[in-house]
């Protein structure tokens, strides 16, 4: 968060320790200076994240209900921003399919995409069928997820799993109670 003293804090989990990390960057204000730090962001999650296949950096996100078809994408429709909706788009690699996917050794996760945003689920919502989103990293509970060996990704603060609503190009992404549905299986590649 921007204050009016041109410094932004983030709060940062190292997942190598499992200790929190503050890193504090004085900046400039301006859309290219946030699409930098955006960028550095990544680049220290990516360092911090897992290579296993539960975390690491520019990975695709694929939905098992569309087979290979299926990916998680963040929509380009109206621009990035806080709010942009996340869903199933057939895949096709570009930038707003891949995603970094960091690893704490308590096994919470942040699930960053294009230009730095998080997954978040929206409005910190615990109800099923609250969709997801993109938006500005705070790394608060509602931005936490596990990701599962079976393939599950649970959101930390409501125990629920991400779901796809459908097989079409644009279904939602949401909460749903887990279960064992191919629409809430979710494998990461590189």
């Amino acid at each position: 968060m921007l204050s009016d003293t041109n410094v932004m804090h983030f709060s940062v989990l190292t997942f190598l320790s499992g200790a929190d990390c503050y890193f504090h960057i004085h900046i400039y204000k301006g859309k290219k200076m946030k699409k930098i730090i955006a960028f550095l962001l990544i680049a220290i999650l990516g360092l911090v994240g897992n290579a296993n296949a539960q975390g690491g950096t520019h990975l695709t996100i694929r939905n098992e209900l569309g087979g290979d078809r299926l990916c998680m994408d963040a929509s380009l429709d109206h621009g990035i921003g806080d709010g942009a909706p996340v869903y199933v788009y057939r895949c096709h690699g570009h930038e707003n399919q891949r995603w970094t996917v960091t690893q704490s050794v308590h096994g919470q996760s942040a699930i960053v995409g294009v230009d730095g945003f998080c997954l978040d689920v929206r409005g910190a919502s615990r109800q099923p069928g609250t969709p997801v989103e993109l938006y500005q990293c705070h790394f608060g509970s509602n931005q936490k997820f596990v990701v599962q060996q079976e393939g599950h990704i649970k959101e930390v603060e409501s125990g629920k799993c991400l779901a796809s609503l459908g097989t079409r190009d644009r279904s939602p992404i949401v909460l749903d109670f887990c279960q064992n549905s191919p629409n809430q299986i979710w494998l990461l590649e590189r």
